[in-house]
């Protein structure tokens, strides 16, 4: 008997962008989610059969999905100066 299926994987990429939610209506610093499905072989993740992007709401939970071409145009949140982390010592 060979036991298959497949399970996901929800890794945080960290990092805070912008976003007015479409389920609660607030500008919010949404996290990028990375959801992968993986194929798996008695209980063995073997390959990645699937792999989305998330931007999800801190308030209200929901994530929005975010395209792979979307995906290039998020600009990074940008790093705090070395001058500021300075002056804050």
């Amino acid at each position: 008997m060979i036991i298959f299926g497949w399970r996901r994987r929800v890794h945080d990429l960290g990092g805070k962008y912008a976003l007015l939610c479409a389920h609660c209506d607030n500008q919010v610093e949404a996290r990028l989610i990375k959801v992968g499905t993986w194929f798996t072989l008695f209980f063995i993740p073997v390959f990645p059969y699937r792999i989305n992007y998330f931007l999800r709401c801190p308030k209200c939970g929901k994530a929005t999905r975010v395209k792979k071409n979307q995906l290039a145009a998020l600009q990074p949140p940008a790093a705090p100066a070395e001058e500021s982390l300075e002056k804050a010592a």
